[in-house]
């Protein structure tokens, strides 16, 4: 019911409970609806519902699978979960269930029961199975009938890797984050010291290697930034260095924490610099701030924490001493939530950076339990060498962390097939001021009482210290592809979309660029060689001549596909279709993979 429901509304003893906008999730705040889900009417009286729907499915059909023993049974079921396989449903009998079902067979007539018994003697003859030990998988298949028999074949496959047979037997039913982080990234603004726009031949060139369009003048984005910013870039303002020490908010921070502190054997730092830094989001009011103003209220103390029990000490004397904890991850936030109050107390910036590690990989269960301090690249390149995946990649992927994913619930470019935060987490670990809060047994749901993953996240830090966090995992796709398609106007677009949506294509990721994100996007390239020039005018002479499109309202949607090259193809066949009938056409996966890593170039541009 989680899945299907965008809205919910009850009466309380306080008043009218309901979310103040008609959305299937919000990124700010605690999602109320998952406390009213499971309160078992111990809140209020819920009157008013709003669920998803869908079109009724072309094909239904029900199967079966007899496997030798329940372990083999519970092996072909995780292979199934691995590849992704998506029956409508999937159960695994044990063979008391199974007893008890065929005990629920009418009276047969003299042929039933002829080919009942050749069914035993084949099962018990022939393959070898007791059938005091044998159990049954009940499957259901939906959607569109090509669909239907891919999964269905797929997953008979992968049944007889375990000794199972398709059977109508019965009805169906760490990598260490510097301290110092000011000396890999930018003081007052975003990213990679080493990666910046710069004025070069009265050009503007980006440094660096790590980005495509790194180490290339770009002729395309100077004329841009002169057109639509009506910025000239011969102005191009130099980063400023740091304030000097004197220019820092004063601190007051007691001896007696200092003492506590040795004594724990915490780091800490009272620099002004170090204070700075996580005295503010990546909004453009902070960077404004930091390049021109300054902040009223910056934290008297940052403290690097190692562990979990690290946490509950700081937690348990920050309450003692009354002082203020600012919970801070990897600096991104554009909500303000890091953002320093006007409290006369002590106020504590707690870095989590330096709790880093992965402490749990369950390979059978397909789950991930880390520190909450781990950097979304670090674990996805950790998962990789181990070849596994967690899927999540929010825009802020290369330095957010992972327990700020689930404070702020986090969505990522791979939602359509990993999901959002909330369809990653199975457990979360927080301390409060009243205690450790965690759920007492690793399931991803429960189906009585409110489920508190969800009060955490969005929580924005404050109800607590997020510390551990257990993930979903997948096993890292076959094929990867990108790919793209030009719409004649932002209208064609978005009804492609919905189509694609309505029809349950699944691209890892898809997204619409209207054509001011286009014009940005194709000002990013960097001068081309004569070639590539002139492909470039072949391409536009096409687009604009032949199909007619006008550059002043043409748009661009990005994909992404992941999965088996079979199911990729599948995909990619079907949206491209969908696309033919707005007016689109294929525009090539250079284009795709430009706008997908251009993401991450983007936030450059402010600094």
């Amino acid at each position: 019911i989680e899945d299907l429901l965008v809205n919910v509304r009850m009466v309380t003893p306080k008043g009218v409970l309901e979310k103040n906008c008609q959305v299937p999730r919000l990124s700010c705040g605690p999602d109320f609806n998952h406390v009213i889900m499971g309160s078992e009417g111990s809140f209020g009286v819920i009157t008013e519902v709003t669920l998803k729907i869908r079109p009724l499915p072309q094909c239904k059909r029900y199967g079966s699978i007899v496997f030798p023993d329940f372990e083999s049974g519970v092996k072909c079921m995780r292979d199934v979960a691995k590849e992704r396989c998506q029956p409508a449903s999937i159960r695994l009998m044990d063979n008391e269930q199974f007893k008890f079902g065929q005990s629920l067979k009418p009276v047969a007539s003299i042929l039933s029961t002829f080919v009942d018994g050749l069914k035993k003697f084949y099962v018990t003859r022939i393959k070898g199975f007791d059938m005091d030990s044998m159990v049954v998988m009940t499957l259901l298949f939906e959607g569109d009938k090509k669909e239907v028999d891919q999964n269905e074949k797929k997953i008979y496959a992968i049944a007889e890797k375990f000794g199972g047979f398709p059977f109508f037997f019965c009805y169906p039913n760490f990598v260490s984050y510097l301290i110092f982080r000011q000396e890999l990234l930018k003081w007052n603004g975003w990213g990679y010291k080493d990666s910046q726009f710069i004025l070069k031949d009265n050009l503007l060139y980006f440094t660096g290697d790590r980005y495509p369009i790194g180490g290339h003048y770009l002729p395309y984005f100077t004329q841009w930034v002169k057109d639509v910013l009506n910025v000239e870039v011969t102005k191009f303002q130099k980063t400023k260095t740091p304030p000097p020490p004197q220019r820092y908010p004063d601190t007051n921070v007691p001896k007696e924490l200092f003492d506590r502190l040795n004594d724990m054997n915490l780091s800490y730092s009272t620099d002004g610099l170090d204070r700075l830094i996580r005295a503010h989001g990546h909004t453009l009011h902070d960077i404004y701030i930091l390049r021109e103003s300054s902040f009223k209220r910056i934290p008297d103390i940052v403290i690097w924490p190692s562990c979990h029990d690290d946490v509950v000490k700081i937690v348990a004397f920050a309450c003692e001493l009354n002082m203020v904890i600012i919970p801070f991850g990897g600096g991104t936030a554009v909500s303000g939530a890091i953002d320093c109050p006007d409290d006369p107390r002590i106020i504590i910036s707690l870095d989590t950076s330096q709790m880093n590690n992965i402490l749990v990989l369950d390979r059978e269960n397909l789950t991930v339990t880390c520190e909450s301090g781990i950097i979304g690249q670090d674990l996805e390149r950790e998962l990789k060498g181990f070849g596994f995946t967690c899927g999540h990649e929010p825009d802020s992927y290369e330095f957010s962390s992972l327990g700020g994913w689930v404070a702020t619930r986090a969505s990522g470019m791979k939602k359509n097939i990993y999901g959002n935060i909330e369809d990653l987490l199975v457990n979360v670990r927080m301390v409060t001021p009243k205690g450790v809060l965690e759920k007492n047994c690793q399931v991803p749901r429960l189906s009585c009482g409110p489920d508190f993953n969800h009060v955490i996240m969005g929580s924005e830090g404050s109800f607590g210290v997020i510390t551990e966090v257990t993930l979903k995992i997948r096993p890292l796709p076959q094929c990867k592809r990108y790919g793209s398609i030009v719409f004649p106007d932002f209208e064609s677009g978005v009804k492609c979309m919905r189509d694609v949506a309505k029809e349950r294509c699944q691209p890892a990721s898809i997204r619409l660029m209207d054509n001011e994100q286009f014009k940005f996007g194709q000002s990013l390239k960097p001068v081309a060689s004569i070639l590539s020039t002139f492909v470039d005018g072949l391409k536009k002479f096409y687009v604009t001549r032949i199909k007619g499109f006008d550059m002043d309202s043409m748009v661009v949607m990005t994909l992404l596909f992941e999965g088996d090259k079979k199911e990729v193809d599948q995909n990619e066949k079907k949206i491209y279709a969908i696309a033919e009938k707005f007016g689109g056409f294929p525009a090539g996966g250079t284009n795709g993979e430009r706008g997908y890593m251009l993401t991450f170039v983007i936030a450059y541009i402010r600094v």
